[in-house]
């Protein structure tokens, strides 16, 4: 493996590990949303925060799992 293949795997190790944050902290503040009351709060809405605060979750455990992966696969190459 060329330095430069291992400098690109290194970033993304690094994006997806951003990335991953980014959504977590994401999922974390939409959950907060729907359990704060709020004016002209409905069932409705609160269900598709709960939706979107798991699915951000969802994919930020995807981005933190794709991040092992390329880090294990570094610490190999290394």
């Amino acid at each position: 493996m060329t330095d430069r293949e291992k400098n690109a795997l290194k970033l993304k190790v690094v994006d997806f590990r951003r990335f991953g944050f980014i959504f977590l902290f994401l999922g974390a503040f939409l959950f907060m949303g729907s359990v704060l009351p709020f004016e002209n709060k409905t069932i409705i809405k609160a269900d598709i925060l709960v939706g979107a605060s798991l699915l951000m979750l969802l994919i930020s455990i995807l981005f933190l799992w794709r991040m092992k992966r390329a880090a294990k696969q570094y610490d190999e190459q290394i």
